[in-house]
């Protein structure tokens, strides 16, 4: 704790004795030395004039040259003892490199000091320029413009461009402010640093013992205390560079907030008059016409220029091709022609933008007079959009061009400085080419900021017209909606190709898409009509109508889409792609449903299965509702319906009940007992089909006796019915055996039904013996098998002790059996 108390107290006390030294510096030396904390934490000083006792600039520059002075007649005498003793020659010096750099160190030092005073005397000027902005801010404020209202558009058009042009200034000192502010980031981090390294070859004299080294570190320190005054003025002249871009922002706000000041006074009061646009036209027709002759004249400057680059090559050419000159002068007549004709094509651009400009503000004159129309201000909303894109896409392609010509001229300045150039006989074309590619990005800049100009324009253009649509009335709301949906109605999906080529709109597609839905209601109710009420009158059956109402209503469909086509002129040649395109979808990816399509054809067409056929397939019976394209619709007796791919009609035994004829036969089994009179068995069952009223006379109904069965006499009576659903012909059925039954009650003949005799042999007594109840509830361990050799089970009541052995015998033949066929295997694969 104590050594830790002294330590401190060190420190501190070191610190005083380095802060006493310094102050006893700063009279002679200039700025004063402070620790290191100090210079990290230091506030801006308050002002720029000098404190009182403090010596001006022109006397610490005094004080310096002084220095530099005696540090030079130093290091001269020092010099000439050095070469006194090594016995150099006169010309010739020896090097001092550490009284050379104090030397360098004093230099840096007044260099600074100069530019402090320099920034003063900014510091000055523009605390006098904020005073008098601001004054003239108030006075606009209290006074007003001098010119009297109405104004001029053009002075209005003059004010907005003053303002984005000084808020882009605003904007670049903040960020000028923003860079001082690092740059005194990083000085006071400098001047940490240096002043570290002060204190260290304080510490290292300290602790020094040897008197032979007591020189150099003195000349040490010497230089870390310059170092230190040096980072500490290097401050100073940060802070005052920033408070210098401090005022420079505040200037420039000032002068903005005046701008905008004089601006609102300017809008509210300004007519936009035919002189107005008279004046800014003339001035777009006289930059035309510069325009128009600078072109002849770098036109016809080109021509010269290409027919003196033929000749130079032509000569360089005869020379073999080593003259230096000559080659520079080619590539400079070169260089000249592509630059000519560069800035032909810039002044090109220029020329149409300036058309441009002048219909645009012709468009503004209009607004501001409200001489437009709706379709005017689309029209001028398209042409300024179009003009920015292209604006945006220049800007953007400029960049580079200038990068690349700036590169050019700093390795033809290299090659200007070299001395080839000057024994080469190749620097007068050098400078050309040097003069021409700062020619070049002259005419580049100047471009560009025309693009900047002409942006401006067009963006203020298209605001205008979005405040003019802001300003609509319902009415005009209300039209321009209409066009709109105009515009969107008349909108062209796809032209076709070739001569002759037609235009596909929306307008077009949805004329199509209700002329096809008004075919396909037609259509439908068409092929109703036929079915319906047409084809049964010239008996067509039922299944057939189906299929033609089917095949027609297709027929229909396709007629409709083929004129729906035709009216709105949509070429069948559109659909060639989709075409394909469907092709190759049904062959790979739709074979199951092109497979039913076309059996679904099939059967419209050959009509093995019609509408309203009873059919069984597949063990499914059943009812034919609907024949589709792609499938049939089934109703079983359950009043199910059924969904049948057609290709399953194709694919597969299908029994129609009904293809050709509704007549059907039916059968109904019996079988009476044993001694029944089989004639009279067999009339009645005729007699039963014969009186059913539905069941047809002819065919006849006739009754066959199949055979004797196990409990039975095996009869079976066919009849012929007409029936068109299973349930009706089940009914009948029914019906039929109802009948059977009350004729045989009547007749006294019996319906057999399953018996068994059971014979006994009563030849000797029958052995009957009675198992002893067994009472276990706890379960039982499992027990082996009565007939294996381990068995020790007891033998239940009733099985003789020879009959367990013939079975353990058994068991064991078995076993024996299997071994030896096991064993038989296993050497036969090994053999």
């Amino acid at each position: 704790m104590s050594c830790s108390r002294f330590s401190l107290f060190c420190f501190f006390a070191t610190a005083l004795l380095l802060g006493s030294d310094s102050c006893a510096q700063e009279t002679s030396s200039g700025p004063t030395l402070r620790a290191p904390w100090q210079l990290g934490n230091q506030a801006e000083p308050p002002t720029t004039a000098l404190p009182a006792g403090e010596a001006s600039w022109d006397e610490k520059r005094t004080q310096v040259d002084e220095r530099i002075r005696v540090a030079q007649k130093e290091l001269d005498d020092k010099q000439t003892e050095q070469a006194a003793d090594a016995k150099l020659p006169d010309n010739e010096k020896p090097k001092s490199s550490k009284s050379s750099r104090e030397l360098e160190l004093l230099k840096q030092l007044n260099d600074l000091i100069a530019q402090q005073s320099a920034v003063t005397e900014r510091t000055e000027q523009l605390k006098a320029e904020e005073a008098s902005v601001s004054a003239e801010l108030e006075k606009v404020k209290t006074e007003g413009l001098e010119e009297t209202p109405p104004y001029s558009f053009l002075v209005l058009e003059s004010l907005s461009e003053s303002v984005q042009t000084q808020t882009e200034q605003v904007e670049a000192s903040e960020n000028l402010t923003e860079a001082a502010r690092e740059n005194l980031s990083r000085a006071k981090e400098v001047a940490k640093e240096k002043e570290t390294a002060r204190i260290n070859a304080k510490e290292a004299i300290d602790s020094n013992k040897e008197v032979t080294a007591k020189s150099d570190l003195n000349l040490a320190l010497k230089l870390a205390e310059l170092e230190v005054q040096i980072a500490q003025a290097r401050i100073e002249l940060r802070l005052k560079e920033l408070r210098n871009d401090k005022l420079s922002n505040s200037i420039a706000r000032v002068k903005l907030a005046q701008l905008e000041e004089k601006l609102s006074i300017v809008e509210p009061n300004t007519v936009f008059s035919e002189e107005d646009l008279q004046t800014r036209l003339d001035e777009f027709d006289k930059q035309i016409e510069r325009n128009t002759l600078e072109m002849q004249n770098l036109e016809q400057l080109a021509q010269r220029l290409a027919d003196q680059a033929a000749d130079a090559d032509r000569e360089f050419k005869r020379t073999g091709g080593k003259d230096k000159a000559l080659e520079a002068e080619v590539e400079a007549h070169h260089r000249e022609s592509q630059s000519i004709i560069n800035r032909v094509a810039l002044l090109s651009k220029q020329l149409t933008w300036a058309r441009m400009s002048k219909e645009m503000w012709t468009g503004r004159y209009n607004i501001a007079t409200h001489a437009y129309t709706r379709k005017d201000l689309k029209d001028w909303e398209e042409t300024s959009e179009a003009l920015q894109q292209d604006l945006d896409a220049e800007k953007q392609s400029l960049e580079p061009r200038l990068q690349a010509l700036r590169k050019q001229l700093v390795e033809v300045q290299r090659a200007t400085q070299s001395e080839e150039a000057q024994t080469a006989g190749t620097l007068p074309w050098l400078q050309a080419s040097q003069k021409t590619l700062r020619s070049h990005i002259d005419a580049i800049s100047d471009h560009n900021a025309s693009v900047d100009s002409i942006q401006r324009l067009a963006t203020q253009f298209t605001d205008e017209i979005d405040d003019q649509r802001l300003n609509f009335h319902l009415d005009e709301w209300l039209s321009s909606a209409w066009d709109g949906l105009l515009s969107v109605w008349n909108y062209i999906l796809l032209e076709s190709p070739g001569e002759g080529a037609k235009a596909i709109r929306i307008s077009t597609l949805i004329k199509g898409i209700f002329l096809l839905v008004i075919g396909i209601w037609v259509s439908k109710r068409l092929s109703n009509w036929l079915c319906g009420s047409l084809l049964p009158r010239f008996g067509v059956h039922e299944g057939a109508a189906a299929a033609l109402q089917s095949l027609a209503f297709y027929a229909f469909v396709l007629t409709s889409a083929l004129m729906a086509l035709n009216f709105v002129q949509i070429p069948l040649t559109v659909f060639t792609f989709l075409a394909g395109a469907a092709a190759i979808g049904l062959g790979f990816g739709s074979q199951n449903i092109l497979n039913n399509f076309i059996s679904g054809v099939i059967l419209l067409v050959e009509q093995p299965v019609r509408v309203g056929d009873l059919v069984e397939l597949l063990g499914l019976t059943g009812v034919v509702e609907s024949i589709g394209m792609r499938s049939t619709r089934i109703r079983t007796q359950m009043n199910q319906e059924m969904i049948v791919p057609n290709s399953s009609f194709l694919e597969n035994n299908v029994q129609n009940w009904t293809l050709s004829d509704s007549t059907i036969r039916c059968k109904v089994e019996i079988g009476v007992a044993y001694g029944s009179p089989t004639r009279e068995v067999a009339r009645w069952l005729k007699q039963a089909a014969e009186k059913h009223g539905i069941i047809r006379k002819k065919p006849e109904p006739f009754v066959w006796f199949t055979g004797f069965g196990d409990s039975a006499l095996l009869f079976e009576l066919h009849f012929f019915i007409v029936v068109r659903t299973l349930s009706e012909r089940m009914r009948i059925e029914s019906d039929v055996r109802f009948m059977i039954d009350q004729f045989f009650r009547e007749a006294g003949i019996t319906i057999a039904f399953p018996q068994r005799d059971m014979h006994l042999d009563t030849r000797r007594p029958l052995e009957v013996r009675m198992m002893p109840e067994v009472v276990d509830p706890e379960p039982e361990p499992e027990k082996p098998s009565i007939g294996s050799p381990d068995s020790k089970a007891t033998i239940p009541t009733g099985i003789t002790p020879a009959q367990v052995k013939a079975s353990q015998a058994k068991i064991a033949k078995e076993k024996k059996d299997a071994k030896e066929a096991k064993e038989a295997k296993d050497s036969k694969e090994t053999g």
